[in-house]
């Protein structure tokens, strides 16, 4: 399946983005549902907020007739009186109690108060907050201990006193007509921003004159469940998507990779044949090597051989000439014999790879194409600090080279100061062979190493399968750096092909 995702990566890229494309838009689909819910939550919380405000507003008149009643009464006279008017008001006015604390310390209530002790109306919050205010006061919710729920309290100040309204948060639920609605305490709130936590989402309204938000909850689960049911539909159909693809790709590639194997089987079997024929044409330019190498050392044997002949019958054989004409004539043999001995290495094909000198391998290949009376020069340059030792193929190294040198030799037939520079040197762990030549140079570079193309009437198989031997056999490349002024072919090969 790895094969196949790296066989695909076309694929692989546009799933990705498909995902990419998909989770973006799941994210603008939550966006947009929040955002909507959002506004839905703030439209609701100002028409309940009108509500509860004008709700509230009622309870402030009510409470203000109330203080209107018990204005000419004093708290330590009438206090009985006062309790009465607390208590028909509570009926009235819908409060779940009515109370009065005054600054002399006492308090009346509409409903049975238990007084703890120390207990001084003054000092307590809702009326310290009254009188500051100067008007009304809404406090925060807090619940009441006679009554034991959550409650508010209303608060108005009043001659000498403040005069409390307490209703209960269940009452103002029940105003709010809404169970995602209710009041909070502001404290620790950030009223002015949608809040959204793991759960829930959020959104704030505060009540005017008061310390009470409206508050408007959603839970999450319940808005986003539709968008995230239709994204794991989604999600489901993209990952079917990829294992049905999967298993399409693993069977094609399966019948490509049987294709491929047929066709490096076919491959294979006409590079022998290409090699075959390369053989043929090598061994034709051998003998006809060994012949050019022979001619010069053969004729200067028949002199030497025949002047021995010669001073014989004139009888003028002296052991100077006879010792110098067979001095020679060991010479020119031990010359063909060094020849000889050079092709049978040069063409003997060897399994493993082994230590030589790169150097000394031109050399040797020089030696074979070109008789010791030849006047073409060539040059080997070796960079400084290069270490020309190598194991490789060295059989195989010496048929590039030899293709390479045959060919600017062919190159600078008529060429005037015709010239070979050899350059070696290290790159890395790479040993790089340049052949360069000021030659005719290459007129079509797309066709340099394509089989049965020649320029000069030869087989067109050198460089192919040169190039083949570089890449198979040294773990290389052959490539033609410049086509012209002056030609370079470079031959890159491994130091060490074992790595």
């Amino acid at each position: 399946m790895v094969e196949n995702l790296q066989k695909n990566r076309t694929f692989l890229l546009f799933s990705l983005i498909f995902l990419t494309l998909m989770l973006i838009n799941y994210a603008i689909n939550r966006s947009f549902v929040k955002n909507a819910l959002i506004n839905e939550q703030l439209l609701m919380l100002k028409n309940s907020s009108d509500k509860v405000q004008k709700w509230i507003e009622s309870k402030k008149l009510s409470l203000n007739a109330v203080s209107e009643l018990i204005l000419n009464y004093n708290p330590k006279d009438d206090e009985i009186l006062i309790k009465d008017i607390l208590t028909k008001s509570e009926n009235i006015a819908g409060f779940k109690s009515v109370y009065a604390g005054y600054e002399s310390g006492i308090i009346i209530s509409s409903k049975e108060f238990k007084r703890p002790k120390n207990y001084l109306p003054k000092e307590r919050p809702w009326y310290e907050n009254t009188i500051k205010n100067g008007g009304f006061y809404i406090t925060k919710p807090y619940v009441d201990k006679g009554l034991n729920v959550l409650v508010i309290s209303i608060c108005k100040s009043v001659k000498n006193g403040v005069l409390c309204g307490i209703l209960s948060l269940d009452e103002v639920k029940i105003e709010l007509e809404n169970n995602n609605l209710f009041l909070a305490d502001d404290s620790g709130l950030n009223a002015q921003n949608p809040l959204e936590t793991d759960d829930e989402i959020l959104s704030f309204k505060r009540l005017e004159n008061s310390h009470l938000i409206l508050v408007a909850k959603t839970i999450k689960k319940d808005i986003y469940a539709k968008i995230n049911e239709q994204f794991i539909i989604n999600f489901a159909i993209y990952l079917l998507s990829i294992i049905l693809f999967l298993i399409l790709a693993y069977f094609y590639n399966k019948k490509i990779n049987k294709q491929k194997a047929e066709f490096e089987k076919v491959k294979q079997e006409y590079e022998i044949l290409l090699f075959s024929s390369s053989k043929m044409a090598e061994l034709g330019a051998m003998i006809a090597a060994i012949s050019h190498q022979w001619i010069q050392p053969l004729n200067s044997l028949s002199i030497f051989l025949g002047n021995l002949v010669q001073f014989k019958k004139l009888g003028r054989l002296s052991d100077e000439i006879f010792y110098e004409n067979t001095k020679r004539s060991l010479e020119n043999i031990d010359y063909m014999a060094n020849v000889m001995q050079m092709f049978k290495e040069f063409y003997k094909s060897k399994s493993e790879p082994e230590i030589f000198n790169v150097k000394q391998a031109i050399l040797d290949t020089i030696f074979i194409l070109f008789a010791k009376d030849y006047d073409l020069k060539i040059k080997i340059c070796v960079k400084k600090g290069t270490d020309t030792n190598c194991l490789n193929y060295i059989n195989e190294f010496k048929q590039i080279i030899a293709c390479l040198i045959s060919n600017s030799k062919d190159a600078l037939a008529l060429k005037k100061n015709a010239k070979i520079v050899i350059s070696i040197s290290e790159r890395d762990d790479k040993m790089v062979v340049s052949v360069i030549d000021n030659g005719v140079g290459i007129t079509n570079e797309a066709k340099i190493f394509t089989p049965f193309f020649s320029a000069k009437n030869s087989s067109g198989l050198g460089l192919y399968i040169s190039k083949l031997i570089a890449n198979k056999k040294l773990n290389g490349n052959l490539i033609l750096k410049n086509l012209q002024n002056p030609t370079i072919f470079s031959l890159e090969f491994l130091k060490d092909v074992r790595h």
